[in-house]
């Protein structure tokens, strides 16, 4: 745990694996099958975008677009390649609640999930994708806890 703490404290400003990203409307509007769906399923059908430097999401955000990056109890995935149900709701009306306190716009905002934009069946991806954490919560103007 200390290595991956001095890895986080000396944190270069890039990533380790792409920071991948949902539109809030896309996420808002997932029908019941797109919910179980993971991060591959949703990349196959072009409904993530991705960044592969930190530059490139700062030229992102500097373009009026903001990056919500969504923490939960992962224990709620047990079993589960995308979003149980429950957990998708949850997230889905916190989302809501950020969008009416803040002036940002669903169509310009988007969500970092990581059963979204972590790839879920291959190992060496997630562990890059890990060692990546602390670059994608930088990268976000919010991070909300569910």
């Amino acid at each position: 745990k200390a290595e991956k703490l001095q890895q986080a404290v000396e944190c270069k400003d890039e990533l380790s694996y792409p920071l991948s990203v949902m539109n809030v409307e896309t996420f808002l509007n997932l029908a019941d099958g797109q919910i179980s769906m993971s991060h591959q399923d949703h990349r196959d059908k072009y409904r993530v975008r991705f960044f592969d430097t930190y530059q490139a999401v700062q030229a992102f955000q500097r373009a009026g677009h903001q990056i919500i990056f969504v923490s939960y109890d992962r224990t709620a995935c047990s079993g589960h390649r995308g979003l149980p149900e429950e957990l998708y709701l949850a997230i889905r009306q916190a989302i809501l609640e950020v969008i009416a306190t803040t002036e940002w716009e669903a169509e310009q905002t988007y969500v970092w999930i990581d059963r979204i934009s972590v790839h879920q069946d291959h190992a060496l991806m997630q562990n890059l994708a890990t060692d990546s954490l602390y670059m994608y919560a930088k990268c976000a103007d919010l991070l909300l806890v569910v």
